[in-house]
Parts: structure tokens; sequence; C-alpha cells
């Protein structure tokens, strides 16, 4: 129980520093500043996620004309994803516990396999695994980029491989 509450403290600290340094950002919300509407989106999209069972402390989240969600959602247990991957705009989505993960790596990357280069934005790995990227249509301002990344590589220090 006492590292659960250490690591809460520590998330806390990381993202309210980091989004500190990125007051520009457009959808990255934390804690309490989750609008309903993406509380709602997040419970039908990111499934299994339960805000009642656990705190949401970081959701950036995209919706892409109405078809579908990509984002990150960090809680105090778990990160979840949705997130762009191969070809022809597929998705792949999943969630990490915290007690799973050794390493986390964000990076900006411009030539992704489906676009040819054509669409930047941050591609995302847990413990060496490539889960996707984000940036739906061009969606994503290059602050929320920049604030996701430095977010998602922080996390190590809440993991231990920081």
């Amino acid at each position: 129980m006492v590292e659960s509450q250490q690591r809460t403290q520590k998330l806390d600290t990381i993202i309210s520093v980091t989004i500190a340094k990125h007051p520009d950002v457009r959808k990255v919300y934390t804690g309490d500043g989750v609008p309903d509407k993406i509380v709602s989106r997040i419970i039908r999209k990111f499934s299994p996620i339960d805000p009642s069972a656990e705190e949401i402390k970081l959701a950036a989240v995209y919706p892409v004309l109405w078809i579908f969600t990509l984002g990150i959602v960090i809680t105090d247990r778990n990160v979840y994803y949705k997130l762009m991957q191969g070809y022809a705009g597929l998705t792949k989505s999943g969630r990490y516990a915290f007690n799973d993960i050794e390493a986390l790596r964000a990076e900006h990357k411009v030539s992704h396999a489906c676009h040819q280069g054509g669409n930047p934005g941050p591609v995302f790995r847990i413990n060496g695994v490539e889960l996707g990227w984000l940036q739906p249509l061009m969606m994503m301002s290059e602050e929320d980029e920049d604030c996701l990344i430095e977010v998602f590589n922080r996390l190590n220090e809440v993991v231990g491989a920081g």
C-alpha cells in the first residue's frame, strides 16, 4: 500500500511539473480537470478502465471524425493506450499495469510505415515493444506532443527504470 501511495505521489508530481512547462496543451487533461464528456469517452473507448476503481491522472484523448478515438490514459494503476499501428489506419489498444512495466519510451517519429513519413507524431514503447503512434489526421498540437512525450518518458521514475 505504501509503494502504491508513493507511486501516486510521484506520478502527481511528474504530471503537474510537466503540464506547468507546457501551458498551451489542447487535449491533454489531468486529474479532476478531465471534462465529463472525455471521461465518458474514456469509459467507452478504453475498456476495461473503471474510474470508480482507479484514478485518472492524465488523459490525452483524440476523437477522429466520430469514427474512433486514439489516445493515452494514465491512471494511478495502469497505462491505457489506443494508438495507430500498421497500414490503413489500423489501431491497437491495451493496457499495462505499472507493476508489469520495466521501461517506457516515447519519441517524435516522422516516418511511420502507414504514411511513408507523411504523418509525424509520437511513437510509444513499453518494455521495448512498440505500441503504436498517436497523430490522428494531424490533429495533435506540437505542445500536446511535446508534453505527452515528456510525461511518458518521465514515467520511468515511477516504474524504477529511470
